[in-house]
């Protein structure tokens, strides 16, 4: 990390409205990253999985995480320091890994690659009032016509 003024580290950062989502964008470094934002990173995660049809435990695994770290009053850049981060419920090595890039980078390749395999459209209609994941992607679905998966 680069020093700051004074000698202060900076801490990686994110831009928190990309273009055509509600969503954090984890690539460009603006804002310093907090715990709202891996958790919204980790809710993006899960709507995306979901909006594919991936594995209903691996969603719910990022939601419990979420809201898991919403709930966690200290900061998990501390928590890490100190090696706790496994203590939180929901928090195993896979996601604790996830939680240290996006800590380091700013951002979560997955989450990047993500993006990249579900058309912007849908993914803009995931950020609407009352549309998840399954009913923001059932208009991309129709647009394949019927009985196409």
């Amino acid at each position: 990390m680069a020093a700051a003024p004074g000698g202060a580290r900076k801490s990686p950062r994110i831009d928190l409205k990309p273009a055509g989502s509600g969503r954090p964008n984890l690539v460009d470094q603006t804002v310093p990253v907090h715990n709202e934002d891996i958790a919204a990173a980790f809710e993006e995660m899960a709507d995306l999985l979901s909006v594919r049809g991936d594995n209903a435990f691996r969603i719910r695994a990022y939601r419990r995480a979420a809201q898991s770290i919403r709930g966690q009053g200290q900061p998990l850049r501390d928590l890490r320091e100190r090696e706790r981060l496994r203590a939180l419920p929901g928090i195993g090595a896979d996601l604790a890994g996830k939680i240290g890039e996006l800590l380091d980078t700013g951002h979560l390749e997955a989450l990047d690659r993500l993006r990249t395999q579900i058309p912007t459209g849908v993914r803009g209609l995931l950020a609407l009032p009352g549309l998840g994941p399954v009913r923001g992607a059932q208009p991309a679905q129709r647009s394949r016509g019927p009985g196409s998966r």
